[in-house]
């Protein structure tokens, strides 16, 4: 299965959520993340430029052999997915192998006005201490949805393998 974390910008919610799903963050429980692990451990953290957008990201693979993406797909989350499908098609790709998570709920307004500052405008040095602190905030969040994706690619693996299925 291919798993895209997206949102708006799709360098820092989608990021830790990639980051935590791999187990490069997170790891043993850990309820928060420190600044340094985020700036320096997180793939993609705060680092993707706006030419970008539209970029589905790999990230990683998982314990189970699950690719991870990450994908900044602005305002327009049908149009991203739509368009990754399709594309997916003419390489024969099937959509069942897909699972789009929207991470864009999980994003507070700090994160969206250090990420505006930081990637929008390119004021790092104004917008990244905001946005890091954001997303530590909204940093239980994330691992819940990252929790509740794993539960639900568990859930389908074991329908694959039913008998009655």
């Amino acid at each position: 299965m291919i798993i895209v974390y997206h949102d708006f910008g799709g360098t820092h919610s989608t990021a830790l959520a990639a980051a935590i799903h791999l187990g490069i963050v997170g790891k043993n429980g850990a309820t928060s993340v420190s600044a340094d692990e985020l700036l320096n451990r997180v793939p993609y953290f705060d680092q993707v430029p706006g030419h970008c957008k539209g970029t589905v990201m790999h990230v990683g693979r998982d314990s189970a052999g699950h690719e991870v993406y990450i994908l900044g797909r602005r305002r327009n989350a049908d149009l991203a997915i739509n368009a990754v499908l399709s594309a997916c098609r003419f390489i024969g790709k099937c959509q069942a192998e897909f699972m789009f998570v929207d991470v864009s709920k999980r994003v507070n307004w700090l994160m969206r006005i250090g990420g505006f500052l930081s990637r929008g405008l390119g004021m790092v040095q104004l917008g990244r201490p905001i946005v890091v602190k954001g997303t530590q905030i909204a940093y239980p969040s994330i691992a819940r949805l990252v929790d509740k994706t794993r539960q639900s690619i568990q859930l389908h693996a074991d329908r694959l393998r039913s008998p009655e299925a």
